[in-house]
């Protein structure tokens, strides 16, 4: 009977030949190997070319889905148990089956009263330790041989050695229960990588800047050595990631609860959330695995709604036209607090009437400033609104306008009653007691809008004569040219007699003012 049909396997994986060679001096030369890429169904292995190793490995038998290579070997044992055969070694190292693996050879037919156990060994230690009896199937396709079993439970080396004890098989290849004791040297647990940070968040990271440097610490929680480290940016394809220099973990050969670090930090180059992943290896197969997150933005930066403001002509001294500028942030953090300036040769014409930059600016927010042109000089005048923050950097906008000589402003007159030193007389009163109003009519005949209006009184009696508010239409009005306005005045005498003043209309930049004489008699 052959030895590939003692059991129906069932769903059989396809494989790949990797190398093939063959040793008879029992050098530990590899004689054959296979690579199963999917362990997602059950898989059956045959190898060997002396004799055949037959492998039943079940579709859940590995803690995570990797290709599991499949070596014979064999192989001279300087100390311990001697294999008999061939050894079958399972890679990468440190992985515990989740699910038994059989393993099947057919082997000489033991000594009397004597059975086959399962030994392992790792791959960097010649000690063999007992893991378990092996079970007799059935004869071999020759008289001298037999098939034997045994299940593995982890990764190493695996290999069939025939027991000092006297224990009973019975012909139909179950063992009794009885098994006699034998020493065992406990299997030094494999290598294993552990950190201390499964997952780095750099957080939002200004482009074009490296962020601060993140230290993981690993730790290798086995009892067996690592091999050498390998460490690996994986899945950034932007290169946003980098390990810093003198981190300690590349080439480290860590032995149990042995530790190093490997700093990282983020060089983001984009404005989106990037990801990436670090993988931490050893040559034993240990393995860790970091994620790597970060954002790249904008910093913050201001910008004007206009590089060039152009005011109408004004005369000096007259307030001009006022025009408005925003202020945006257009980065991705806050500004600092923000300064409003005028700058410039000629910053005095112009002033800021209103402001609401002052403080932070928030990422994508505005703030306005409104400027108005109040020429200094006859010609042309020339500044800079200059709106800064650090951070923040500086929006700059360029302003210009052109003054006008004094006779191109506003000229305010009395037109009724007419102007140019005219009297008026008010109705005669009794002491404590109001005349009867009069109606006055300002009007501008310049070529300018005017400033506030105002009125002044003067001369011996001026406290005697006010501006009825009910009546007023001027005080305190800008008069464009070619317009008008209206006030009344009166007279409120608390002594017998003649009373006068002199009122003066008039306003700042008015090329002319107009004054009006005053009488009034009270009895």
């Amino acid at each position: 009977m052959k030895v590939n049909t003692f059991l129906s396997l069932g769903i059989f994986a396809s494989l790949f030949l990797i190398g093939c060679t063959s040793s008879d001096d029992n050098n530990g030369v590899i004689d054959d190997q296979q690579v199963l890429p999917d362990m997602a169904a059950p898989q059956t292995v045959r190898l060997g070319k002396r004799s055949t190793v037959e492998i039943d490995i079940p579709a859940n038998a590995l803690p995570s889905r990797q290709p599991l290579t499949v070596n014979v070997r064999t192989d001279v044992v300087r100390k311990g148990a001697i294999p008999v055969g061939q050894s079958v070694e399972f890679s990468p190292g440190g992985l515990t089956f989740t699910s038994p693996v059989r393993v099947r050879q057919a082997l000489p037919a033991p000594s009397p009263m004597r059975r086959y156990a399962a030994f392992a060994s790792s791959t960097t230690t010649d000690v063999w330790v007992r893991r378990g009896r092996g079970r007799k199937l059935g004869p071999g396709a020759s008289p001298q041989t037999e098939v034997w079993e045994v299940e593995a439970d982890t990764t190493g080396l695996w290999a069939f050695v025939e027991e000092a004890d006297e224990v009973t098989v019975v012909d139909a290849g179950v063992p009794a229960d009885a098994e006699a004791p034998v020493d065992v040297m406990p299997l030094p647990a494999p290598a294993a990588l552990v950190t201390d940070a499964p997952a780095i968040n750099f957080g939002d990271v200004v482009l074009g800047s490296q962020s601060p440097s993140q230290t993981i610490v690993v730790t290798n929680t086995g009892a067996m050595n690592t091999g050498a480290i390998s460490v690996s940016l994986t899945a950034d394809v932007s290169g946003t990631f980098a390990v810093k220099a003198g981190s300690t973990c590349q080439g480290a050969d860590l032995a149990g609860a042995q530790t190093c670090a490997i700093q990282v930090f983020a060089l983001p180059g984009q404005g989106v959330p990037i990801g990436g992943t670090m993988l931490i290896m050893s040559s034993s197969g240990a393995q860790a695995m970091v994620t790597l997150t970060v954002k790249g933005v904008k910093p913050p930066l201001l910008g004007a709604s206009t590089a060039n403001l152009s005011f109408l002509p004004a005369p000096i001294n007259a307030t001009g036209e006022s025009k408005l500028v925003t202020i945006t942030n257009t980065g991705d953090l806050p500004t600092g607090p923000i300064a409003i300036e005028l700058k410039g040769t000629d910053a005095t014409s112009f002033s800021v009437t209103a402001n609401t930059c002052t403080g932070a600016l928030m990422a994508g927010k505005t703030c306005m400033a409104t400027i108005t042109f109040t020429p200094a000089k006859v010609g042309n005048a020339v500044a800079s609104l200059v709106a800064s923050g650090s951070p923040g950097g500086a929006a700059v906008t360029n302003l210009g306008g052109t003054g006008q000589a004094s006779d191109q402003g506003a000229r305010l007159v009395f037109t009724n009653p007419a102007a140019g030193g005219n009297q008026v007389n008010f109705n005669e009163s009794a002491t404590n007691t109001c005349s009867d109003p009069i109606v006055f009519t300002v009007t501008n005949q310049g070529a300018y809008i005017s400033e506030a209006i105002t009125f002044a009184f003067t001369g011996a009696d001026a406290d005697d004569f006010v501006v009825l508010p009910t009546g007023d239409g001027c005080s305190g009005k800008r008069l464009p040219a070619a317009s008008s306005c209206m006030t009344t005045f009166n007279i409120c005498a608390n002594n017998f007699g003649l009373h006068y003043a002199t009122v003066t209309v008039s306003a700042k930049a008015a090329a002319a003012s107009s004054s009006l004489d005053l009488y009034g008699y009270s009895y």
